[in-house]
């Protein structure tokens, strides 16, 4: 992304699938904040969507989760069964409901 648009779209958010992989890295928010600073990007902006995996988040996982949403990153649960698995372990300030998620309830719900 190049810095004119980032002072342009200061409306949107920008969601980055996150995989437990990278997140279970000690050093992944170090680097993804590197980034976020390097490129004078907006922490509010951003939506670093988890994805659902059996990979298990590990304790550098949480200290990354937590080390992120102090930068102000919003996090998001990729998948109703992960949300719930990882609701368990991880309790963060704030609950981003994806629109995939509300439109498969609300298909279901119609049946």
């Amino acid at each position: 992304m190049r810095k004119k648009h980032v002072d342009t779209q200061e409306e949107y958010l920008f969601t980055l699938n996150i995989s437990a992989v990278q997140l279970n890295d000690v050093d992944f928010a170090f680097h993804a904040l590197a980034i976020v600073t390097r490129l004078k990007l907006c922490t509010a902006q951003l939506v670093f969507e988890i994805t659902q995996s059996a990979v298990p988040l590990t304790e550098a996982a949480r200290e990354n989760l937590q080390m992120l949403q102090e930068a102000g990153i919003n996090i998001a649960w990729d998948g109703i069964g992960s949300l719930e698995a990882s609701a368990n372990g991880w309790r963060s300030g704030s609950l981003i409901i994806l629109s995939s998620i509300v439109v498969a309830w609300a298909t279901a719900s119609r049946r």
